[in-house]
């Protein structure tokens, strides 16, 4: 099977849905993924919840609901963002911020072609939009679209509803907490390890090449007793020779990790998988 058309399926066939109007919502359990909180592993199998406004995973709070608008938000998006090709790159675009709105560049495109045409007709615009980007090999779905970049041996998956519920719950008062939840659960994929801490905005490794240099040459410095500053230089280097510009959050280096047996397993099963 096609890896991208892979990563979908796995995006999409855990995406569950109960009742919108529920206070409290929760996931089947998710057995992919790797969820860091606060510097402790957690085991899988992942359970993703709403509990009132805290967005929950194996009942450890990673998010709250909010339903404040952002007051910098001035009025709905009327013409669609533009940026120069020239100077933001296609690997660049993921993480590109609007300087107008002070959004993700990428939610408010899907979010001016979502509020001005509905989802439904939204769609084929959005994938020809972001597909036109330079440097960007796409493999589409109906329901959403991988980016991979060569460079990095990377696909990104992109869901249409994630970038809209981002934006949305940023700045609108009408949150859907079943969009919240499906949101958190398509994070959990294979080949994503996510961050959460109390201090720090999530931060997530992804990509098969990434997650396999993790495990193996940065996840044993994270582990070791040596000073920050050394962990620091040490994972840079890393990152240089594999060309890697994701930088870990000085928070996450700076406790130490326990490497528990049952992560051992996982890793050493991923090992196989990728060798």
């Amino acid at each position: 099977m096609n890896y991208a058309k892979y990563i979908l399926l796995l995006i999409f066939s855990f995406l569950l849905y109960n009742n919108s109007n529920a206070q409290n919502l929760k996931s089947k359990p998710i057995n992919i993924g790797y969820v860091f909180i606060d510097g402790e592993y957690i085991e899988p199998p992942y359970l993703v919840s709403i509990d009132d406004n805290n967005i929950l995973i194996n009942g450890i709070q990673i998010g709250i609901v909010s339903n404040k608008p952002d007051t910098n938000q001035k009025e709905k998006l009327k013409t669609l963002p533009k940026f120069n090709q020239k100077e933001v790159s296609g690997k660049e675009i993921l993480k590109y911020i609007n300087p107008k709105t002070g959004n993700l560049f990428l939610s408010d495109v899907v979010t001016f072609y979502i509020d001005n045409y509905g989802e439904e007709k939204a769609k084929d615009s959005i994938k020809n939009y972001i597909c036109s980007i330079q440097n960007i090999n796409c493999d589409t779905s109906k329901k959403g679209i991988v980016l991979y970049y060569p460079e990095y041996d990377k696909y990104i998956p992109l869901v249409w509803k994630s970038l809209y519920i981002k934006n949305k719950q940023k700045n609108d008062h009408n949150i859907n907490k079943q969009d919240i939840l499906d949101y958190n659960v398509s994070l959990l994929n294979e080949n994503y390890i996510l961050f959460f801490s109390k201090n720090t905005k999530r931060f997530s490794i992804y990509g098969k090449k990434y997650v396999y240099i993790f495990f193996n040459e940065i996840l044993p410095i994270l582990s070791n007793d040596d000073k920050v500053q050394e962990k620091e230089e040490k994972i840079n280097n890393i990152n240089k020779i594999n060309n890697i510009n994701e930088k870990i959050p000085k928070e996450i280096v700076q406790k130490k990790i326990i490497i528990h047996n049952n992560l051992k397993k996982r890793i050493k099963k991923l090992n196989k998988l990728i060798n």
